[in-house]
């Protein structure tokens, strides 16, 4: 009696096993269907704007509000400023030379729709740069940055829109 009793409890404790082994076994197809998803989500929507900046140079043109003594509209005024995008942050980093001085942190922005966001998947970028209360967005293309904006927090006089072409001498990895 002890006899049974015993491969009773193992014959239960094997099926238990069982039971868990396959539970898990289909948890795992389930989540390598739900990953090779997001894989195929990820290759439609092509690269996300850290994707086509990290590793790059840009040459950009600043165009700023112009100063004028008269009532006629003031006239912008261009600079030219270097930006280079490296892997030292997360996720990325920045930072500009020229008649602006700008580090900071960026970030990829949210694609899709309100409903079914994938963060960080989108070619907009945010840049914060939080000691000089700064902010730099625009939208990454494979060779260039198109509707580009620069703010300085506080100085509306400082802010300007910009665009920039990917310096020969780096390349998109």
């Amino acid at each position: 009696m002890g006899t049974s009793r015993w491969r009773s409890n193992v014959g239960k404790a094997t099926l238990a096993q069982i039971g868990a082994v396959c539970l898990l076994s289909l948890l795992a197809v389930v989540l390598s269907g739900v990953m090779v998803n997001l894989s195929a989500d990820a290759q439609k929507n092509g690269p996300n704007c850290e994707d086509l900046l990290v590793g790059n140079s840009y040459t950009c043109l600043f165009h700023m509000p112009g100063v004028s003594n008269t009532t006629k509209k003031p006239e912008p005024s261009e600079s030219t400023v270097f930006l280079q995008f490296s892997p030292d942050a997360n996720p990325f980093f920045v930072s500009a030379s020229g008649n602006i001085t700008f580090n900071g942190e960026c970030q990829c922005g949210a694609d899709e729709s309100f409903e079914h966001p994938a963060f960080g998947a989108s070619k907009t970028f945010f840049c914060l740069d939080s000691g000089l209360d700064q902010i730099l967005t625009g939208d990454a293309e494979l060779k260039s940055i198109k509707r580009g904006q620069y703010f300085l927090f506080g100085d509306p006089s400082a802010a300007a829109v910009f665009q920039c072409v990917q310096n020969s001498n780096t390349s998109h990895h």
